[in-house]
């Protein structure tokens, strides 16, 4: 197969994974929104306990499965820019969509502003989802449970936000991106696919 026919059929191919990334984004996002609050009110109107203790960890997972699509959506345009369009540049002297919104990104238009707003408006409502659900499930233990119970959810709870929080601060800039992610470790780098890329050395 020759370079131009196979670099047309990856790129088609990257293209139709984002367009199905995108519609599980828009899936999920909807289910999040709508499935926490209608889960915590028929949990507290029939007084399922279980599913209110458990709704903290739902919202987690809601969240890591949101980012997970968001980083994976990113690392496809990161593929295009960083290896389908810099042949296609060579070859036929042409941008590519990727390297466009990055480069307008630096001027006064920001193509990808939105996509920005939008990640971040999630990443907040589904915190604030995780507070409000946390809070819940707390006086429902300090009301039926005793004191032992109710120190260990607090430390449950508030250890899995600082843990969750953590990870959202780690990997969101990268989910609005397709900059190179770079990391140092040992001071050690690896070449994958043409570009360098900084790695943790295993130990």
């Amino acid at each position: 197969m020759k370079q131009a026919k196979f670099l047309k059929c990856e790129y088609l191919t990257v293209r139709e994974e984002v367009k199905e990334t995108k519609a599980r984004i828009f899936k999920l996002a909807v289910l999040g929104i709508i499935g926490v609050p209608s889960a915590s009110t028929i949990a507290r109107d029939y007084k399922l306990d279980e599913i209110i203790l458990s709704l903290p960890l739902l919202v987690c997972a809601f969240l890591i499965y949101y980012l997970s699509e968001n980083l994976a959506l990113m690392r496809c345009g990161r593929y295009i820019k960083q290896v389908i369009e810099p042949k296609m540049r060579d070859e036929q002297n042409r941008i590519g969509w990727e390297h466009w919104l990055e480069e307008e990104a630096k001027g006064e238009m920001e193509p990808r502003r939105v996509d920005k707003l939008v990640v971040y408006f999630f990443n907040f409502l589904f915190g604030i989802y995780y507070i409000l659900t946390a809070l819940l499930a707390v006086h429902i233990v300090k009301s039926k449970w005793g004191q032992t119970e109710f120190e260990m959810t607090c430390i449950v709870y508030g250890v899995t936000f600082v843990v969750f929080a953590a990870i959202l601060i780690q990997h969101i800039k990268f989910s609005v991106s397709t900059e190179p992610q770079k990391s140092k470790a040992n001071g050690k780098t690896f070449k994958a696919l043409g570009h360098e890329v900084a790695t943790v050395q295993a130990k």
